[in-house]
């Protein structure tokens, strides 16, 4: 399995002696859906991250992040995985930087480290600590297109390293519609494109198709003491976002969760029990402040 980690070419700027700063929050809801060998999973999601860009020279930007989001799983039903009742309530909390430098007018070379701890509640957060890091361009190739490549690789709990493609799409297919893979709705570990239309300034619809990928470190309860969980999910989300002022946004988000699986691992890093869930509808609210 691998993780598309999308970025976004940050646009060229003069230097500047300060940070400019965005705080998103966010909380998500996932209907109960039905797991393949038995029972029914729920998901609760809320998070928030605190982004700051810099200029450091004309030539140089910096992007610093982090972000915490705590995942509440509701197992129910005797029989499958829902009947090990695998995991509860998830924190995440990750840091990454972002250094990037202009090659000339229209080419730009990013990289950075990433740093994340995820672990169940009863886990220490320190023992869910992966670490990796990432490297790509990003090209305009006209006022209207800008295309990129890279690649990362991040440490992975009771597994090997696991390396994953990098994508930058920014196309401005006319004055109000454009598709990119600068998700308003990214995070977590989430990563996709999406179609933006702009009829407004002060509004915009967004539809995107995105992948999920998660895991975390378990308590030493349950099926597999001190072992690993995974979730993943291909989440089709469609948004109205209200520009209220020039500082703060606020969107409605509702979709459906196509495809997901979830895994648990013990410690010598074989599978225990895995299992897919149905189709399911989540709907959600997100807001972003800049200063």
């Amino acid at each position: 399995m691998y993780e598309l980690l999308m970025i976004a070419m940050l646009a060229s700027q003069q230097e500047s002696s300060t940070w400019d700063t965005s705080l998103n929050l966010h909380v998500v809801h996932q209907f109960e859906a039905t797991l393949d060998t038995g029972g029914d999973v729920e998901l609760d999601r809320i998070g928030g991250r605190i982004t700051m860009d810099r200029a450091i020279s004309s030539d140089h930007d910096l992007s610093l992040r982090f972000s915490w989001e705590r995942d509440a799983w509701d197992f129910s039903g005797a029989t499958g995985l829902a009947g090990l009742d695998p995991w509860d309530d998830i924190d995440t909390l990750d840091f990454s930087l972002q250094w990037s430098q202009d090659i000339d007018d229209r080419t730009q070379l990013f990289m950075g480290p990433i740093l994340r701890f995820a672990a169940e509640d009863g886990a220490s957060l320190q023992d869910g600590l992966i670490g990796g890091g990432m490297i790509g361009f990003a090209h305009g190739y006209s006022d209207t297109l800008t295309f990129g490549l890279g690649g990362g690789v991040v440490t992975q709990l009771e597994d090997d390293l696991r390396f994953f493609p990098v994508i930058v799409l920014d196309w401005k297919l006319s004055d109000q519609l454009r598709l990119t893979t600068d998700l308003t709705t990214r995070f977590g570990s989430r990563s996709g494109a999406e179609l933006v239309w702009a009829p407004r300034d002060d509004w915009e619809l967004g539809i995107g198709l995105a992948f999920e990928y998660s895991r975390f470190r378990l308590d030493d309860q349950g099926t597999a003491p001190d072992g690993a969980g995974e979730a993943n999910a291909w989440p089709l989300m469609l948004r109205a976002t209200w520009h209220t002022s020039s500082t703060c946004d606020i969107s409605l988000l509702a979709g459906m969760t196509l495809a997901g699986s979830l895994e648990v691992i013990d410690t010598d890093g074989d599978s225990v029990s895995e299992d897919d869930f149905d189709p399911t509808a989540l709907v959600g609210i997100m807001g972003r402040i800049r200063f």
